[in-house]
């Protein structure tokens, strides 16, 4: 294998040392952040698993479903967010349909609408029918 006239390899005792002899990652301390990081309330944690999840009994609910796409699933089932719930947030309980692992990668991995496109469905349709089936499951009636 030739590298051609310029190449000049290294001898192992420079490979990756700076002109002090320390390799770049050998420090005299520790990496230290310019702002401390936000912490998040326990309250508010819980509240956000309230909106986007809804209950453990929901997620088990959507988990025991299965997958949406019913053709080719792989691992266990994902409760996996249809839209989002803007700014950055995942969207609300009610806009959730179980996926397994493979198809929740892949809708990340293509994105929704090309998701949607490749396997003939409407996730937006799938999740309405996942929230009124676990309102009929629940007891509760939508006026």
């Amino acid at each position: 294998m030739s590298f051609g006239p310029r190449h000049v390899p290294l001898s192992r005792s420079k490979v990756g040392r700076s002109k002090q002899g320390r390799t770049p990652l050998a420090r005299s301390g520790a990496l230290k952040r310019e702002r401390p990081m936000k912490q998040s309330k326990p309250a508010r944690r819980k509240k956000e698993f309230a909106r986007c999840y809804g209950s453990a009994e929901r997620i088990a609910f959507v988990k025991a479903r299965g997958c949406v796409v019913r053709i080719l699933c792989q691992g266990p089932i994902d409760v996996a967010h249809v839209g989002n719930g803007g700014a950055g947030r995942k969207a609300n309980a009610s806009s959730t349909v179980g996926l397994c692992r493979r198809h929740h990668e892949q809708s990340h991995a293509i994105g929704v609408r090309s998701f949607e496109q490749a396997h003939g469905l409407d996730l937006a349709a799938l999740a309405a029918e996942t929230h009124q089936r676990w309102l009929a499951h629940i007891g509760e009636s939508q006026i």
